[in-house]
């Protein structure tokens, strides 16, 4: 196994086993570990309440398209209540008797969403495109628990006549990548090629990929260097077996939610500090840990 291939197996089993050490950091706004993500919770709550997998994946697919920003965490926790008062919104069939401004209410009555018209529209236009068209990928994943990411991939970023987004919002490729990921695990659908999905990169990743080590180049650019980045990410997870959902398989979409996580509130915490402060096992291989204990 490669030193990084060991570093990303690090970051997975501290995230999926709960042992990110986060006693000395006191802004951490998401958790620690994926078993406290609000999908997870959501969707384990949703199938002891016993509703059938179609339901878990479109619920997902939904609350997906509109949890964005520092409301993401209780857009999941609302659209339960959502979905226990008028599940025909969650149905795509059913949605046709309805029109987007009644969405538009119920979303902005459930505190869901940023802004109420826009996601309305938006959800209108994925719940018709899942009803309209029964062999598109989405729609075949959602209603047979198969799909391949690849053509997952490229119908959502597929556009509709004179341009229109068939999905809008999940089009985009980050946002793809996380639904797919999601309706893996914890949907439970059945997903192949998960490792076309690389893994997303911002600044706090190639902060992170720098401190470990990782890199040849300094000065990481999360624009310019980001496929460069995800190339070391790959490399890594090739020489690696990492541990986390087995819907997730050993890829990129694996390791995606332990990385953010280190790389946010690891290493970007480190970089506020007089003195970097370990999080994981795998900070023995950072530079700035490193570096703290030749100055003493």
């Amino acid at each position: 196994m490669s030193e990084s291939g060991k570093i990303a197996e690090l970051i997975a089993h501290d995230y999926y086993r709960d042992r990110f050490d986060i006693s000395a950091r006191n802004a951490v706004s998401s958790p620690s570990s994926w078993s406290q993500t609000p999908p997870v919770e959501c969707a384990t709550y949703l199938r002891e309440m016993e509703h059938p997998p179609r339901v878990v994946l479109l619920y997902i697919t939904f609350i997906c398209a509109i949890s964005r920003g520092n409301i993401a965490a209780k857009s999941w926790w609302n659209g339960l209540e959502l979905l226990d008062q008028h599940p025909e919104v969650f149905d795509p069939i059913s949605l046709f008797q309805s029109s987007t401004d009644e969405i538009a209410e119920l979303l902005n009555d459930n505190a869901l969403g940023r802004n109420s018209v826009e996601d309305a529209e938006a959800w209108f236009s994925i719940a018709q495109t899942i009803a309209l068209e029964s062999n598109c990928p989405l729609s075949k994943l959602i209603y047979r628990g198969v799909g391949d990411a690849k053509k997952l991939l490229k119908d959502l970023a597929t556009t509709g006549e004179r341009e229109t987004k068939r999905f809008p919002i999940l089009s985009g490729p980050k946002t793809s990548s996380v639904l797919i990921r999601l309706l893996a695990n914890p949907g439970g659908a059945e997903i192949s090629h998960l490792d076309a999905m690389p893994i997303s990169v911002d600044a706090y990743v190639c902060q992170a990929t720098e401190n470990l080590g990782m890199s040849r180049k300094t000065g990481l650019s999360a624009t310019k260097d980001k496929e460069y980045v995800q190339s070391i990410w790959k490399s890594a997870i090739d020489t690696a077996q990492i541990e986390g959902p087995p819907e997730l398989g050993n890829s990129c979409a694996a390791l995606e939610s332990p990385l953010a996580f280190f790389s946010r509130y690891g290493c970007g915490h480190c970089a506020k500090q007089a003195e970097p402060v370990r999080i994981s096992v795998a900070c023995n291989h950072c530079r700035l840990l490193s570096h703290s204990r030749q100055q003493r």
